[in-house]
């Protein structure tokens, strides 16, 4: 059922693309260059774990943009573990193209999904404001892991993702949005304490969501989500599962520096080979406010709710918020703030679910036109919650990461940078430090 909505979705993207070739000729002739900020690809490297390579990119306003990135990293401890460091060098490559129609600077959908996240996302899903009836995107990318030393850890994963948007008169629209992930992440040791970790895994997610414009300044969003995690590792098979959620959103731009939004979800997570499922109520209200011409901010609380079917294993209430702070120094230079805390799925059979709190502040630089970096501290703390509701393992990760970006052209970008995690743990063993530098490039056109 999942393959045939998917190969739909997919196909008809595809075909509202050619069509739009074959009524536009000329539109190329038309096409004015802009500087824009670009989707966070969900397959691109978060190289030094945090700041994500090549952040900004140039795209025409155009329908199909092929992009292509190399990055080459060097750590320490690539399977971040406490003794018995294994040093390594690894190289992703990561080619790709997104199509849209009508033609765009920017893809229609932006989708961070996790493996962790019930019901997928891991935040508010964002689609691009359009005057547009129709509209479609379709996106794929490779990611080629290439290791010098372990090649047992040498991976290919990828990402097709697409969307269609139809927008009807009188304010109703509807959208249909699908993805297919392949994605791996190693470190760590197993609970034996014997062996590193390995989390491959497969996920699906598609959604169908409904809007209705009541007013220039208020809309209301609706819609079904269905998230699947297929992990690929014969032991790891009891943290497959299948999330369904229910989503209403209420969206409020009181002025123009200033826009409310509430979101409402019910999550049904269950699991294929264990009992350990359970149901999620979400509720949140944010506000974007643009205090000054320097000043930006946005504030958001709510409540989380995790009751679990079995009546022996402990249900939770978690009051969760996230909070980012933007300030303009000068011309060339920002500051950022945030800080942030929620529950989400536990990627360890170990325990139920996981609690996160943390704060950031980053500083940016824009030395001239094609010189910029990037410093950042991270502050981290994660509770991992066993069946009493108790906490059975905290963990403290200090992260400090610098990264530096050259723009050769428009469409061509080099990055290079270093970080270093310290991970302190209540359990003995899993305190770990790991060092990492890397240097990339990437273009897009």
């Amino acid at each position: 059922m999942f393959w045939r909505f998917l190969f739909a979705l997919f196909f008809f993207s595809f075909l509202t693309t050619l069509n739009a070739f074959s009524q536009e000729e000329s539109a190329d002739s038309q096409i004015e260059e802009i500087q824009v900020k670009k989707k966070d690809q969900q397959n691109q490297t978060e190289t030094s774990e945090g700041i994500k390579f090549s952040e900004l990119m140039t795209y025409n306003d155009q329908y199909f943009h092929p992009f292509f990135s190399m990055v080459f990293n060097s750590t320490d401890n690539v399977y971040k573990t406490q003794d018995d460091h294994v040093s390594d060098s690894f190289l992703f490559s990561v080619p790709g193209f997104w199509v849209a129609y009508p033609p765009s600077k920017e893809p229609a959908v932006q989708l961070n999904t996790s493996s962790t996240s019930a019901g997928g996302l891991s935040g508010s899903r964002e689609s691009s404001e359009s005057s547009h009836q129709l509209q479609s995107y379709l996106y794929y990318a490779v990611d080629f892991q290439q290791h010098a030393k372990e090649k047992e850890n040498d991976r290919q994963n990828q990402t097709l993702e697409g969307s269609v948007q139809l927008q009807l008169k009188g304010g109703l629209g509807f959208e249909i949005v699908g993805q297919f992930k392949e994605n791996s992440k190693f470190g760590g040791l197993t609970s034996e304490e014997s062996e590193v970790a390995t989390n491959d895994y497969q996920s699906k997610l598609y959604e169908l969501s409904i809007d209705y414009q009541l007013s220039e300044s208020f809309i209301i969003r609706t819609g079904f989500r269905s998230f699947e995690v297929d992990m690929i590792d014969v032991e790891n098979d009891s943290l497959d599962r299948i999330d369904k959620a229910y989503t209403l959103n209420l969206g409020w731009g009181v002025s123009e520096i200033t826009k409310l939004t509430i979101d409402y979800n019910q999550i049904r997570v269950e699991f294929r080979t264990n009992e350990n499922h359970s149901t999620q109520y979400q509720i949140t209200g944010n506000i974007d406010w643009q205090a000054s011409e320097k000043t930006a901010v946005n504030f958001g609380i709510g409540q989380s709710k995790r009751n679990f079917d079995d009546s022996e294993t402990s249900d939770s209430e978690t009051t969760t918020y996230s909070l980012s702070l933007g300030y303009q120094l000068t011309d060339k230079a920002s500051l950022g703030v945030s800080a942030d805390r929620n529950s989400t799925e536990s990627d360890t059979a170990e325990y139920q679910y996981l609690n996160t709190q943390s704060w950031s502040i980053s500083y940016k630089q824009q030395f001239n036109q094609k010189f910029a970096g990037n410093l950042k501290y991270t502050d981290t703390k994660n509770e991992n919650i066993d069946t009493s509701g108790q906490v059975a393992k905290t963990d403290i990760v200090i992260k400090k990461e610098s990264a530096f970006t050259y723009g050769f052209r428009e469409w061509l970008k080099m990055e290079a940078g270093f970080s270093n995690s310290i991970s302190n743990s209540s359990i003995e063993g899993y305190s770990i430090e790991v060092n990492q530098f890397f240097i990339g490039i990437s273009a897009a056109f």
